[in-house]
């Protein structure tokens, strides 16, 4: 079987989206009103989510004096976006959590990028005061997802991926292509599509690294570019990623981002990754996997 076969044959043996997340997503991403019965009524279909909501929601992370005691009260305490981004955050922490050796990813290491990606992405659109900040967080969340496919093949080949990243001083993303004839963020982008989420987020997926390329939204996929970037930067789930992955120093500014607003947001997601440490290693979390 040539690559290309076997990389479609691990997208379709990738698990499907839980339903529930799916639903959840399409109550919110329309744009019209969702009462807070109807979603707490979704949400409550998955037994297991709603018991993962709710460790959650009584978790470090958000320090109520008080306990929750049903998805109805989460969604009337927290809001509709934040359960939203809980639910989705629940729903890929087991597709992000192994070791991924072709990209030098520890267990949990990718995971921890992907994740912090998203508190990145959330920080800067409401800094913004961007209406889409939802898409963004399930984009960002979900943007190395095809990494989790494409790993064996990028390791078996990495000798002459890296070769191309060193002598060429390429990035990650473009050896990848060269070589495998496709790329994470393409992979990524058909697992989004297989699974039913919404165009924008597929599309955001499938130009992470190349915003300026994309024929959607150029500033969701610029803030996902430049939180991605920054999560990098400061050392979160690097692996190979960091080896090459190129700056855009005019991003921010095309973005509306001072360099005043990157360092506070920098600053401020430092401060949310000490509450979130909880969430680092998911499995023990949810208790789906060892300590």
């Amino acid at each position: 079987m040539n690559i290309a076969k076997q990389i479609v044959t691990g997208v379709e043996r990738l698990p499907a989206f839980p339903r529930v997340a799916q639903r959840v997503l399409e109550l919110t991403s329309g744009g019209a009103e969702v009462e807070l019965d109807e979603l707490a009524d979704v949400i409550q279909c998955d037994s297991a989510l709603t018991a993962n909501l709710l460790r959650l929601c009584n978790s470090a992370w958000y320090g109520f004096r008080t306990q929750i005691h049903s998805v109805r009260e989460a969604v009337a305490r927290l809001g509709i976006d934040t359960v939203r981004d809980m639910v989705i955050m629940e729903a890929s922490a087991s597709y992000l959590s192994g070791s991924y050796s072709g990209y030098a990813l520890q267990r949990g290491y990718l995971w921890q990028h992907s994740l912090c990606t998203a508190l990145m992405s959330r920080i800067l659109a409401h800094r913004l005061g961007l209406s889409h900040a939802g898409r963004l967080y399930t984009a960002a969340l979900l943007h190395d997802i095809g990494k989790t496919v494409l790993n064996e093949h990028v390791r078996e080949a990495w000798i002459e991926i890296f070769k191309l990243v060193d002598q060429r001083g390429c990035e990650l993303v473009a050896a990848e292509r060269e070589v495998l004839g496709t790329d994470h963020c393409e992979v990524g982008a058909c697992i989004a599509e297989r699974w039913g989420l919404p165009a924008a987020i597929v599309t955001a997926i499938a130009y992470h690294h190349r915003p300026e390329a994309t024929p959607g939204d150029k500033g969701l996929i610029g803030l996902l570019y430049l939180s991605n970037i920054l999560c990098l930067q400061v050392g979160i789930g690097v692996g190979a990623a960091g080896l090459a992955c190129r700056e855009r120093p005019e991003l921010a500014d095309e973005l509306g981002l001072s360099r005043m607003d990157v360092h506070q947001a920098v600053a401020q997601l430092m401060i949310e990754y000490d509450r979130i440490e909880c969430l680092l290693d998911p499995g023990v979390f949810f208790g789906w996997g060892k300590a």
